[in-house]
């Protein structure tokens, strides 16, 4: 009964909350809304096809470094994990309201290794690299975090399905906490393509010194614009260079989620 109790309390509080937005909306404005209703409904974490990508990160020397992809389901369902650039192909069962692992060497689940950021080694230039993006696929609806595990350090995201990605993102990343002469710690951004020939336009933001290394040896400025085509499985990892680099503020947009 208490939960019963506290769950009419929640519901009368939502309705309480729309019929107040509804009452002082402007008519296109509730209209616009409704109209977003659909795709709203379709966004969220879970999916039956994902492609995702891991950062190089600062990586210590370790016997167990290693990324790992954690799937869950509330079913049983076969996952394949895919990297067509390297001909790689796994399959795994999970198991009912339980997390599976998939655990890939570095050198399957980075465009490249960075290092630990301890000698002044640049970053390689922005650039894509082909059919480097992992694809999860299964039957039914599962949900994805990515991991990093290395010796002393750890990062880790939620996935998005391609059914919840879009055509415009505006980036949010960590800076680099070097002046760029004996470390680099770039801040980095990468866009995975999951559809053939899409163009993609990346405006870099940041601030009046933030620079984008190019394989042309130029490099990208603030506010400047450089654009490239993603096929399905391509990954365009973009590193910021000089001093307390931050691609912060950036803007992607797409033909293409």
């Amino acid at each position: 009964m208490k939960n019963r109790i506290t769950l009419f309390i929640i519901m009368g509080i939502f309705l309480t909350a729309f019929t107040s937005y509804s009452v002082n909306a402007q008519d296109d404005l509730v209209e616009s809304f409704k109209g977003d209703i659909p795709k709203l409904l379709n966004s969220n974490n879970a999916g039956t096809l994902f492609w995702v990508t891991f950062h190089p990160c600062w990586e210590d020397p370790g016997p167990n470094n290693s990324l790992r992809l954690y799937v869950s389901s509330a079913v049983a369902t076969t996952v394949t994990l895919e990297i067509p650039g390297l001909a790689i192909f796994r399959q795994k069962v999970t198991v009912p309201n339980d997390v599976i692992e998939f655990i890939l060497p570095v050198t399957e689940g980075q465009a490249y290794s960075k290092g630990n950021g301890g000698l002044p080694i640049r970053p390689q230039p922005a650039q894509v690299w082909e059919g480097r993006a992992i694809k999860l696929s299964a039957d039914y609806p599962i949900i994805v975090y990515g991991v990093t595990r290395y010796k002393y350090t750890s990062d880790g995201y939620l996935a998005l399905p391609v059914s919840s990605l879009g055509q415009k993102y505006q980036v949010a990343s960590y800076a680099d906490p070097t002046n760029n002469t004996s470390q680099f710690l770039p801040s980095y951004t990468s866009i995975v393509g999951v559809y053939d020939n899409t163009k993609v336009t990346f405006r870099l933001g940041g601030f009046e010194n933030m620079m984008v290394p190019l394989l042309s040896g130029d490099t990208l400025r603030a506010l400047e614009v450089m654009r490239t085509t993603l096929n399905e499985g391509d990954v365009w990892l973009i590193p910021g260079i000089g001093p307390f680099n931050d691609l912060t503020g950036s803007t992607i947009s797409a033909t293409k989620p």
